[in-house]
């Protein structure tokens, strides 16, 4: 079944990749080829609006969703085969580094790579995870386990501030795998 897009596309600031599209293949890829799952649609998104209206699309054609953020999920979170992928990578990867605070304000989209590049300018280093292309939002969501984690705690240990998205509620429709894990991976 083919969906429309062009209502969704009107207000839409980031990109749509669709199946047909010739960066398809690159846009479902994930760090492990069985979390790559045949999406009907993928939406890059630039900024809040945007998720609100991929949320949206989803609800109006009763598509499952499943949210990319650095895509490292090996259970597949980060897909959903014949849905919608909201990936926030594209546009929402970056790191802005407060060196007299020593704390970063860091994107929806951003892998450890790029906290890490911003906080050696600096001189400071993030408990972050084993791997540097881990995204940021999967690793904490799941505690965060790093080299510096004995001496400075969990990733989620130092968390000082998250943004939600107040305007949005709680969906069924987002993709969880068989631990009942909601996928922001």
């Amino acid at each position: 079944m083919t969906l429309d897009i062009s209502a969704f596309k009107e207000n839409f600031k980031g990109d749509i990749v669709t199946p047909g599209d010739a960066e398809y293949k690159k846009a479902i890829a994930r760090w492990v080829a069985n979390a790559e799952h045949l999406a009907r649609l993928v939406a890059f998104v630039k900024d809040t609006d945007d998720v609100a209206l991929a949320l949206q699309y989803a609800r109006t054609n009763n598509l499952q969703v499943a949210i990319c953020s650095g895509g490292h999920s090996a259970s597949g979170a980060s897909s959903v085969a014949d849905g919608l992928v909201i990936d926030l990578s594209r546009y929402l990867n970056y790191a802005i580094v407060d060196p007299e605070k020593c704390t970063a304000r860091v994107g929806d989209g951003s892998i450890w790579e790029t906290v890490d590049r911003e906080s050696i300018k600096h001189g400071l280093a993030t408990v972050a995870g084993t791997v540097n292309h881990t995204g940021v939002a999967g690793l904490l969501l799941g505690g965060g386990y790093g080299y510096l984690t004995s001496q400075h705690g969990l990733v989620i240990d130092n968390l000082i501030q998250v943004r939600f998205l107040p305007t949005l509620q709680w969906s069924p429709a987002l993709n969880s795998n068989a631990a009942g894990y909601h996928g922001y991976c």
